[in-house]
């Protein structure tokens, strides 16, 4: 009997409370209700501080149940639980192994979250739609296409060879472009200290010489004085210019006219359409494969 069958809710909490050493202890309990999960956490010897229940978009979520997974934490939960799943073994018990033994706080939160949704009688996929920050919609359609033609191990692996595809390609481009990322800080560094402190001795020597100076010196010597007196104000303008952008392409008719512009791009544009095109057929080929 099912938990929706039975008219039986259990709900995730996570809790933060006092040890008897003082020192701040945190998880995640199931329980009827808060009160109840502040009792075993007596039981258990600690002082409850803050009992919330796990569930993103509802009231009392925990912060760090909140934040959605990175490319790699998604990619191992579903490597293990498409393993677990394929072993014959029931969802939430697949989630319960999971949640067992995994030393990651956040990410224990969240498979505690969602086998509590799966034990009110929810799918998998519905519980996955309480956390798009960690499971995206393209994720979520595929495990629900599993679902219902009833091959859902299939279907998670599939999908872990996918993440674990997507998390190694990640990877690969940081790593390429560490270096040039590196080299580029370095030269900005050089620069800006040759600016600050090595021209302005120079200054002087040209201040003594009463002439007339040409105009790249002229320039030159205003950047050094600008960026001696007004670094601070380069640095903020160009932090809120990078937040104005994010924000910005939060809204959806920013981020297409944006979009549109990468793709009139003369070599951009062209690796732009080669990734998008790239992952399309990806996205079509698991879809397909999970029907």
């Amino acid at each position: 009997m099912t938990a929706l069958e039975s008219g039986i809710r259990v709900p995730a909490f996570a809790y933060q409370a006092l040890d008897t050493n003082g020192k701040t202890q945190r998880g995640v309990l199931q329980g009827d209700t808060a009160r109840a999960v502040r009792g075993i956490l007596r039981d258990r010897g600690l002082n409850p501080l803050a009992v919330d229940e796990v569930a993103e978009g509802r009231k009392g979520t925990a912060p760090f149940a909140r934040r959605g997974l990175s490319a790699t934490q998604l990619a191992l939960l579903t490597r293990q639980l498409s393993t677990l799943v394929a072993a014959d073994l029931p969802i939430d018990e697949a989630l319960a192994a999971l949640s067992e033994q995994d030393d990651n706080e956040r990410q224990r939160a969240l498979t505690v979250a969602l086998r509590a949704r799966v034990m009110e009688g929810a799918s998998l996929a519905m519980a996955m739609a309480d956390f798009p920050d960690s499971f995206p919609e393209i994720f979520r359609a595929t495990v629900a296409a599993g679902e219902q033609s009833g091959h859902l191990a299939r279907v998670l692996d599939r999908l872990a060879d996918y993440a674990e595809a997507r998390d190694a390609l990640r990877q690969t481009l940081l790593s390429a472009l560490t270096y040039p990322l590196l080299l580029t800080l370095v030269a900005i560094a050089v620069v800006a200290g040759l600016l600050t402190w090595v021209v302005p001795q120079i200054i002087g020597v040209f201040e003594n010489m009463q002439q007339g100076l040409p105009l790249a010196t002229r320039l030159l010597m205003g950047l050094s004085d600008f960026l001696r007196h007004w670094a601070w104000l380069l640095i903020g303008l160009v932090a809120l210019g990078v937040l104005a952008i994010r924000l910005a392409l939060r809204r959806e008719a920013v981020r297409y006219r944006w979009h549109r512009l990468l793709l009139r791009l003369p070599l951009i544009g062209r690796l732009t359409r080669a990734a998008n095109t790239a992952r399309a057929a990806r996205t079509l080929a698991l879809l397909a494969g999970a029907a």
